[in-house]
């Protein structure tokens, strides 16, 4: 991986006894467009200002991986039992779609067009968020989605559930909230 060439292809191991192990790898700065992760172990890696649109990561260990101002368009992620930083991330139709997520953090982050169905967080952390066209179907929040201050336009959150759900001082425009259980 050469710093600011593209890194194009896939990171695949069939039947392999566990995982490819790439976990505490500095990505920093990469461009990862269009790569295709699955089941890696990247758990605690840095991809902190990666470019990563495209990118899908399936069945990867993603426990304490930042990717902490990440251009994530049109990225895709489905992780089990993970705490991931998406702090600042831009992501213009990032899906998390079938994602199972012990805590998120969305704080300053930038999403156009997400959509996320079927997904379940634990804890979402969204200080400073905008949203717009995010579409959310089916989800769960079992801990807190924590969206103060977040900038939210043309949302759909069809049939989710919150356990507790913290709007205090968000823009919200446009929303529709089908079926929403708070």
């Amino acid at each position: 991986l050469a710093a600011g060439q593209p890194c194009e292809g896939e990171l695949v191991l069939p039947d392999a006894p566990g995982p490819l192990d790439l976990s505490g790898l500095d990505l920093t700065g990469r461009n990862l467009a269009g790569i295709n992760f699955q089941r890696v172990d990247l758990r605690g890696a840095r991809f902190a200002d990666a470019d990563l649109t495209k990118a899908v990561f399936v069945e990867c260990r993603l426990d304490g991986a930042s990717f902490r101002g990440a251009q994530m368009a049109d990225a895709g992620c489905a992780a089990p039992d993970a705490a991931v930083d998406l702090t600042g991330v831009r992501g213009a139709g990032l899906s998390m779609s079938q994602g199972r997520f012990r805590e998120l953090d969305l704080s300053s982050a930038e999403i156009t067009g997400g959509l996320w169905a079927d997904a379940e967080v634990g804890r979402l952390r969204g200080s400073g968020l905008v949203a717009d066209e995010w579409f959310l179907t089916s989800c769960r929040f079992d801990e807190a989605a924590e969206l103060a201050g977040a900038s939210l336009q043309k949302a759909i959150w069809a049939g989710c559930t919150f356990h507790r759900l913290d709007l205090s001082g968000a823009n919200l425009t446009k929303i529709n909230a089908d079926e929403l259980e708070v």
